[in-house]
C-alpha cells in the first residue's frame, strides 16, 4: 500500500454555481427561443453531469506519484515521481480555462481558479495541476523528488 504524503481536495464553486444556473434556466424556463425543449432539457442535464463531474479536484502525492482526480475518482492523471526533473508555481491565464485542456505550456488539468503548479517530466514534457495550495504541493514534491544523480569523479 502507498503512503500517502499529501491530499488537497479544491471544489470549483464558480464553475458548478455557473453550469447549475445555466442547468436550471435550460430545464425550467427555457430561454432560448425556438429550440424543442427536449433539446434544452438535454443539454441541461448534460451540464448538471459535467457540473458534478468537475465539482471538485483531489490532488495527491504517494510515494511513487503525484495523482490529480475530478469528482468521483474520474479522469485521473497520474505523474511518477521518477519522472518529474522540476515543479514549481506556474499560474494559468483566463484564456487557459478550467477543466482539462492542452495549452501552449502542455496539459492543465484545472477545477477552480488561476494558481497551477508545473511538472516538467524528463523526457520535456510538462503538464500543470491547478491547485489553491501550491506552496505545500511544490514542497512535498520537491522532498520525495528522487536525487539527480551525481557524476563519477574524476581519476
Amino acid at each position: 500500500m502507498q503512503n500517502s504524503h499529501y491530499r488537497h481536495v479544491q471544489i470549483g464553486w464558480v464553475s458548478v454555481g455557473i453550469m447549475g444556473v445555466v442547468a436550471i434556466l435550460l430545464f425550467e424556463v427555457g430561454l432560448v427561443g425556438t429550440a424543442p425543449r427536449i433539446v434544452l432539457q438535454f443539454v441541461a442535464l448534460t451540464l448538471i453531469i459535467a457540473a458534478i463531474a468537475f465539482s471538485y479536484q483531489t490532488i495527491e502525492v504517494t510515494d511513487t506519484e503525484v495523482v490529480s482526480r475530478f469528482a468521483l475518482g474520474i479522469m485521473p492523471k497520474r505523474i511518477p515521481l521518477d519522472e518529474i526533473t522540476r515543479v514549481e508555481f506556474a499560474p494559468s491565464t483566463w484564456f487557459e480555462g478550467w477543466g482539462i485542456r492542452l495549452t501552449t505550456r502542455g496539459w492543465l488539468y484545472n477545477v477552480s481558479g488561476f494558481g497551477a503548479v508545473e511538472f516538467t517530466m524528463r523526457d520535456g514534457n510538462r503538464m500543470r495541476f491547478g491547485s489553491d495550495d501550491s506552496s505545500n504541493l511544490i514542497a512535498v514534491v520537491q522532498q520525495l523528488m528522487p536525487s539527480p544523480p551525481r557524476a563519477a569523479a574524476a581519476s
